[in-house]
């Protein structure tokens, strides 16, 4: 059993202090006593909401309560109390701490210091008393409501209350304390039991260390069905998955959850349907994260949706021409297709006709832009092999990124999709796919991915941004860019021109009205990659040239050029993210707009 090293010399030191007397001895050894009835059921009467118990009882020496046993018949709350008696009735509340109750009789550790002569206390409501039955004469006081500093109690023999505690004194007390690692004051070690490898399921056991005003999630990954509280307190470097999606924690205590707090800064953006779309290179487009949903940008889609809607961020690399394929994203193809020049990428898909897209999932909603031009097809809509519910015309005059929507499916469950091109050929330039939104949730967040390997700043020109603006303003709302671009830049681009490419690109949103912009500065690659760099070029000019433009342009920036992504093993070979490194990013970016957005 592993002690921290400042409890260990603490220890050591008082048992060096024992002068060899036997009062001496015993101080230093401390004690073991329990306060309450010595055999707890769960039967009887619920107490009242707020009902408070002070056992008469007192600690004898400074120690811990380490401990206490609740008898109950259901899920409750209530809050174990140090407390001061005045002597006239009346008494101050010095510490509290939080626990959930449950069916049974609970043990519950503690760590919760308390002095000589203080009390120990419960408040809240559901625990067991036996009505008028007391043989034992254990005294208590007791209020028939919260307790509070000045609170006015009374002295009553008439119930036997079950509840139970273990107050420990000296080294008796030092060595428990060490055992748990002070845990349940510090909130250190609620969730000692929940499985790390997040096969059994953890939600009764995160329920409970909710309590806890900060409770600590170990390294591990931990599989719920629910989140209690939105992850009120929660911090640590465990990873949760509620209901196979991850959710995030702070990884240091603070005042906010994360989920609420990114929502609170997307707000304005939820509410009037913006896009935050995504504009990037090959870490944004995929690599190198093992599959579609641990990528980066689909874990802020699913965090920022949870409960709320499945969303897949909105897909423009659909062109089949290259070592990444939209099937890393669950779309496949069928029958001729090839590669077109539209789009916010300069790249789109052409389905010949009777050539199909597929894909399998669980939506409300699919949707595509596409190109309306002379001698197209139209594309059909269907779902599960029948008939097509909804057919679009492709045939006119050239309008680039029409949308085919709103086209609801009329699905409730998960079932194979399919886009036919009949009739001629039919360019997509990008697919929507929205989740069944659940009955009664928050409005979504709307994403769209506009990334492609190998891009710089200067490969999204004025076309394929417009491209991206018209694509985002699909449910009425605008382009919300999140800029994650420059290490190609950095391995040949001269740093005044990346400065004016980037300045070019801003200048464009801006006048398309984007309500905010973010940008990510690219990471520091290893020195594996150093050979890629041309022309007497740095990563370290390209960042100062990159830094200094965003800075004098007032966009915001997620500083995850401030993480050493190369000695934290979050590169796969050096410059691109592995899943560690996708789902960090995803941390660093939802924390620092949910803190400073």
């Amino acid at each position: 059993m592993a002690y921290s090293g400042r409890r260990f010399c603490e220890i050591t030191a008082k048992a060096r202090r024992a002068d060899g007397s036997v009062d001496a001895i015993v101080e230093t050894l401390g004690s073991s006593i329990d306060i309450g009835r010595p055999d707890l059921v769960n039967t009887g009467t619920n107490t009242p909401a707020n009902y408070s118990v002070v056992m008469q009882t007192p600690a004898a020496a400074d120690g811990y309560i380490t401990g206490v046993d609740v008898g109950a018949s259901g899920a409750g709350a209530a809050s174990i109390h140090v407390i001061q008696y005045n002597g006239d009735l009346t008494v101050n509340v010095i510490r509290t701490h939080q626990i959930t109750l449950a069916n049974g009789v609970s043990e519950i550790p503690l760590s919760i210091p308390i002095a000589a002569g203080q009390y120990p206390a419960i408040s809240g409501g559901a625990y067991k008393f036996q009505n008028s039955v007391n043989p034992e004469g254990i005294p208590a006081w007791i209020k028939a409501a919260a307790l509070s500093n000045g609170a006015t109690v009374a002295s009553s023999t008439q119930h036997r209350y079950e509840v139970a505690f273990t107050i420990k004194t000296g080294l008796v007390a030092d060595v428990e304390v060490a055992k748990n690692g002070g845990a349940q004051n510090t909130g250190m070690n609620l969730l000692a039991d929940a499985d790390p490898n997040g096969v059994v399921d953890a939600t009764a056991i995160f329920a409970s260390a909710a309590a806890h005003p900060n409770p600590y999630v170990p390294p591990g990954s931990f599989a719920l069905t629910a989140m209690p509280k939105s992850g009120d307190g929660f911090w640590g470097p465990g990873k949760l998955f509620v209901g196979g999606r991850r959710f995030f924690v702070p990884a240091r205590p603070s005042l906010f959850n994360l989920y609420d707090g990114f929502r609170a800064k997307m707000a304005e953006h939820i509410a009037n349907n913006d896009v935050l779309c995504l504009i990037a290179d090959s870490i944004g487009h995929w690599a190198l994260a093992s599959n579609g949903p641990a990528h980066w940008f689909n874990r802020v889609t699913q965090f920022a949706n949870l409960g709320v809607a499945d969303d897949e961020p909105g897909m423009t690399a659909l062109r089949p021409s290259s070592t990444y394929l939209p099937a890393f994203y669950g779309v496949t193809t069928s029958g001729t297709v090839s590669t077109g020049t539209r789009g916010p990428l300069g790249e789109s898909i052409i389905l010949a006709d009777g050539a199909s897209l597929a894909f399998t999932g669980a939506y409300e909603q699919v949707d595509v832009h596409y190109t309306q031009d002379a001698g197209q097809g139209s594309l059909a809509f269907a779902f599960n092999g029948g008939a097509a519910y909804k057919t679009v015309n492709a045939a006119g005059a050239l309008a680039l990124d029409k949308y085919s929507g709103p086209s609801l499916t009329g699905q409730a469950a998960s079932g194979n999709y399919t886009l036919t091109a009949v009739g001629g050929p039919v360019e997509i330039t990008g697919l929507i796919r929205l989740g069944i939104k659940a009955a009664g949730s928050r409005p979504r967040l709307r994403t769209l991915r506009a990334s492609h390997g190998s891009y710089t700043f200067a490969s999204f020109n004025a076309a394929r941004l417009a491209s991206a603006i018209a694509q985002c303003g699909y449910a009425g709302g605008k382009i919300v860019p999140v800029f994650a671009l420059g290490i190609n830049d950095s391995f040949g681009t001269p740093p005044a021109t990346i400065s004016t490419n980037i300045t070019s690109i801003i200048d464009t949103l801006e006048a398309a009205l984007a309500p905010r912009i973010f940008v990510m500065p690219p990471t520091r690659p290893s020195s594996s990659w150093d050979g890629n760099y041309t022309g007497g070029r740095t990563y370290d000019a390209a960042l100062g040239a990159i830094r200094q433009t965003y800075r004098s342009r007032n966009v915001l920036s997620v500083p995850i050029d401030g993480f050493d992504y190369i000695n934290s093993g979050a590169y796969q070979e050096g410059l691109h993210f592995n899943d560690a490194g996708h789902d960090g990013n995803a941390l660093r970016f939802i924390e620092y707009v949910a803190e400073r957005g």
